[in-house]
């Protein structure tokens, strides 16, 4: 990115792989998001409701989208 406060999605992707590959990293990360989209949702004057929603939403689906690539790199190497 060129916006060095910007993480790089494929960096970050590949961390969430490694991390969803055991059950437990995987809670701890996700249980942690989670608190934190509810916290986003329930701030007290969001400045666009509708955007906070899509930000959780892609958020979530970014997280799915590692697990199941986790689990189908574990279905050939269970390393």
């Amino acid at each position: 990115p060129k916006d060095a406060r910007l993480l790089n999605r494929d960096q970050l992707l590949e961390v969430s792989k490694q991390i969803s590959r055991d059950q437990n990293a995987y809670g701890m990360l996700n249980e942690g998001i989670n608190r934190e989209i509810v916290r986003d949702i329930h701030e007290d004057n969001p400045k666009d409701p509708k955007e906070t929603l899509l930000r959780a939403g892609n958020t979530v689906g970014f997280l799915e989208q590692a697990r199941y690539q986790a689990l189908e790199t574990d279905k050939d190497d269970p390393s």
